[in-house]
């Protein structure tokens, strides 16, 4: 595991992923991205009896895109960025 890259996700949706989406699993996961950043209240999204439906079809997607998205800029200072973006958030959230 890596400070920065994708978020491991449990199997039953990797198995749901397009071929573009797949490329997320050539790198280490990562303790922080863009994408956990990005949805770091998921579970207010969440809430509620469709949740899975909503996390498969809106949420999931969409951090796909993110992380697809800084695998094609992916860089030590971008990855410095989201280091410093995460311990921010960490210290606005208390």
């Amino acid at each position: 595991m890596s400070l920065v890259g994708p978020r491991p996700e449990d199997p039953r949706y990797v198995a749901l992923y397009t071929e573009e989406q797949r490329k997320v699993l050539q790198i280490k996961p990562g303790i922080t991205s863009l994408a956990s950043l990005a949805y770091r209240s998921e579970e207010t999204i969440l809430a509620g009896d469709r949740w899975e439906h909503i996390y498969t079809e809106q949420v999931l997607p969409h951090k796909l895109a993110i992380e697809i998205e800084y695998l094609k800029k992916r860089t030590f200072w971008n990855d410095l960025i989201i280091i410093i973006r995460t311990v921010l958030a960490v210290f606005r959230r208390n």
